[in-house]
């Protein structure tokens, strides 16, 4: 009785070590406040995607300690009525623990806070009622950093000594202006002229003739009339250096013309291009897996808000409201950080998000990053901070140490493949590879991470100009790379070709890659000396590397991390060309298998007869078998072609054994038995060897 009951108390215990943690386990609601219809919509929808995607991910692997998340949308259009009243709806529920949206009305500010609820915006700058709230936090920075970034680029990166400033007389702008004249005079950049303009019936060139002896022009006007003054003034011949912000930007690049887009500069506070963190790039690429379509720069802060919110919840032994506002409270405090989907944050006193604002240019009618970046370095320690300025590595702007960024536009066009040895995990080929940037750079020190030296590799310079302000080379290059070749479904396989460029030395702190889309060619290929393959297109992305070293160099401050390099990947896609494989192995093995089912057409008392096909279709499976893994590296995995010789191991196998149990049942006496076990055993072995060999064939194309 006592094993009994000791045994059923083992088995209740088990029982309940399974059930409590799932019964435990409960829901956590994160509300979404956003523009779902109206004008602003498909804005709406795609940011919504992306937070849906964050916690889609976060569920999939578990959780947030165990717990799933769960979103409570509601619809906003985008109104102070319709924020107001999704604030009222998502408030009423305890469960929801904080709200993710666009923007927030300041009566809908007042009910969150009233409820102590978290509001993280995404999209806008809240208002400036907002700003003595605990409970609102912004992932975006205000327009006022924005503003105050203007004068501290023209004077450092363009060396301009005076400004002229053209603003139209409304609140926002004024707001604007006052933070830029305050950054300017404490750097010491003078103020030419200040142009007032009544953007409802703007006279573009008196605007223009008033901006006066000035080397630069600041505009903070509407996006239509910024497009309108700078179409004007290059038409007049200006060349003078003009920049906005990312609100006063042409709305579309192709606006500009090309001819009238030098000395153009727009800030933004984040570009994909630059971002030296690898989450970005996946969430990037995840959000174009799924949605086939390129996440906005404000799907990525959407993400960030939610990544705090989740990790406010992580982070806490009681996940309710006030933990997810003690969490985000505490990165308000010096030198706290998170990393997040779009770097390593922290906010100010006012729960705005830092960040380094960045500087876009307009490239063959696109938005792209300019080719000299700042990056603040406040708060960070900079050994030999003095010699890096005088190397022009970093400047010091109000006191704040900034780190010079080198942005260099590359691009790589294949034209002949020479091999893929698919034994010795490499290929040989030959590129163009160019490069075009401003300032002082080694382009013979880029280097291709996988690259194998000394391997008939081969570079000359084909092409060079540096009497311009933007220096560009170009090299001819032949050489020989590793890759890892997944041969898992060979020979069903389809490959890439990857080559990897970094600098040797300079890492994402001095020098980030940009892909010069516009000089690519889509189908660069004019010889492919391997009949195995057929080209399948290119692929280019950015990313990083990291050496794991700081070579000896404390200035990179990664010590633990080891130091990430900016990266330019080219994939070179290839689909194995299959009718060769169906003639040298396919058709070899179907004919050995035939061979091999010949026995059933032996009478059975021919035993010695039976053993002697079976046993010579099994070396000849053997010896194929050995002799296709010639060609193939030694991988510690089996490929689709072992899979299919295993199966005819077992076939042959299988008619051994059966062949064997017949003749015993023969020489037993049982005739009449042997002969059903012979045609029911062949008939279940042939049915179920064509249905494994089909499935196999129909896995490898899914």
């Amino acid at each position: 009785m006592a094993s009994f009951l000791k045994r059923e108390l083992m088995i209740f215990l088990f029982i309940s070590f399974i059930i409590l943690p799932s019964a435990n386990a409960e829901t956590y609601f994160v509300g979404v406040s956003l523009p779902l219809s109206g004008e602003h919509k498909n804005d709406g929808q795609n940011v919504l995607k992306a937070i849906r995607l964050y916690f889609d991910t976060v569920n999939e692997a578990g959780g947030i300690n165990g717990n799933t998340v769960q979103l409570v949308v509601r619809d906003d259009n985008h109104t102070p009525e319709g924020s107001e009243k999704a604030a009222h709806e998502l408030v009423r529920s305890e469960r929801v623990l904080a709200v993710i949206g666009r923007e927030f009305s300041s009566a809908a500010l007042e009910v969150y806070e009233k409820e102590g609820m978290v509001t993280i915006t995404y999209g806008s700058p809240f208002p400036s009622a907002a700003m003595t709230s605990e409970y609102a936090f912004s992932t975006i920075p205000s327009d006022e950093t924005e503003a105050a970034f203007i004068p501290v680029y023209l004077k450092s990166v363009v060396n301009c000594g005076n400004m002229a400033i053209v603003h139209p007389d409304n609140p926002n702008a004024v707001r604007l202006l006052d933070s830029l004249t305050r950054k300017a005079g404490k750097i010491g950049l003078n103020i030419s002229k200040i142009v007032p303009v009544d953007e409802k019936r703007p006279d573009v060139n008196a605007v223009l003739q008033q901006t006066g002896n000035a080397d630069a022009v600041a505009l903070l006007t509407s996006s239509d009339l910024s497009a309108s003054l700078i179409k004007a003034s290059r038409k007049q011949g200006s060349t003078l250096p003009i920049m906005g912000t990312s609100t006063f930007a042409p709305d579309n690049a192709d606006a500009i013309a090309e001819k009238h887009a030098d000395n153009l500069f727009f800030t933004t506070p984040f570009l994909f291009e630059l971002a030296s963190f690898s989450e970005a790039k996946d969430f990037a690429d995840a959000y174009l897996s799924r949605y086939r379509t390129k996440p906005t720069i404000f799907s990525a802060f959407a993400c960030d808000a939610a990544h705090l919110i989740a990790e406010s919840l992580r982070k806490s032994d009681r996940p309710d409201r006030n933990a997810v506002l003690k969490h985000l409270t505490d990165l308000k405090a010096e030198n706290r950080s998170l990393e997040c989907i779009t770097g390593e944050l922290a906010f100010d006193k006012d729960g705005i998000i830092q960040r380094d604002i960045l500087v876009n240019r307009i490239n063959t009618g696109c938005f792209a990053p300019a080719f000299i970046q700042l990056r603040s370095a406040a708060g960070k320690k900079v050994p030999d901070l003095q010699e890096r300025l005088d190397k022009g590595e970093m400047v010091l702007i109000d006191s704040v140490p900034m780190r010079i960024l080198q942005v260099v536009y590359t691009g790589m066009d294949f034209f002949r493949i020479n091999s893929i040895d698919i034994t010795h995990q490499n290929f040989d080929l030959e590129l163009f590879l160019w490069f075009r940037w401003m300032g002082e750079l080694d382009p013979e020190n880029f280097d291709f991470v996988n690259g194998i030296y000394g391997i008939e590799d081969k570079t000359e310079v084909l092409r060079k100009d540096y009497s311009e302000p933007v220096k560009y080379i170009c090299y001819k290059i032949k050489g020989t790379y590793l890759t890892h070749f997944d041969l898992r479904i060979f020979p069903f396989d389809a490959q890439h070709l990857p080559l990897l460029l970094a600098h040797k030395t300079r890492d994402a702190d001095r020098l980030m890659l940009v892909i010069d889309r516009g000089g690519l060619n889509p189908s660069p290929l004019e010889a492919m000396f391997s009949g195995e393959w057929q080209y399948d297109g290119r692929e280019d992305s950015l990313g990083t590397f990291v050496h794991h070293s700081t070579f000896g160099d404390p200035g990179y401050g990664r010590k633990k991390k080891g130091s990430l390099f900016s990266t330019y990947r080219l994939d070179i896609m290839l689909k194995r060309v299959m009718l060769p494989y169906l003639i040298t192995l396919f058709l070899p093995l179907c004919l050995m298998m035939i061979v091999c089912l010949g026995a059933v057409f032996i009478p059975k008392e021919q035993f010695g007869e039976r053993m002697s096909l079976v046993m010579t279709s099994l070396l000849s499976v053997i010896v194929f078998h050995l002799a296709m893994q010639d060609k193939l590296p030694n991988v510690g995995y089996l490929t689709k072609a072992d899979q299919y010789f295993i199966v005819s191991y077992v076939v042959v196998a299988s008619f051994i054994l059966k062949t064997i149990g017949v003749n015993s049942l023969l020489h037993s006496g049982r005739e009449h038995i042997a002969a059903k076990v012979d045609k029911v055993f062949t008939y279940m072995l042939v049915t179920t060897a064509i249905f494994v060999y089909a499935l196999l064939t129909c896995t490898s194309f899914v």
